[in-house]
């Protein structure tokens, strides 16, 4: 149920990244200056997990392959830290 939940949760960011006629990197920004303290600290748990993930067992093409290394190049630096985003 639980991992229903979390495909479900994924498929509606992408929903918003593709149906939007925003850039992404401005809903960043804009998650950054307005969204909730709290928010933004799930928010950055979501982005660790996704530049863990495509570090460790992405699978490139043509299409996300300067994603998957950059992944690659942020957590050959964060793994040696192991980024913590307590939930305060």
């Amino acid at each position: 149920m639980i991992e229903k939940r979390i495909k479900e949760s994924a498929s509606k960011i992408e929903d918003i990244l593709n149906g939007n006629n925003f850039k992404a990197i401005d809903i960043g920004q804009a998650l950054a200056r307005y969204a909730h303290p709290t928010l933004q600290q799930t928010f950055m748990r979501m982005v660790i997990g996704f530049v863990k993930e495509q570090a460790i067992s992405g699978h490139p093409d043509a299409r996300n392959q300067e994603t998957v290394n950059e992944c690659k190049k942020i957590w050959a630096m964060w793994e040696k830290i192991e980024p913590c985003m307590p939930f305060i």
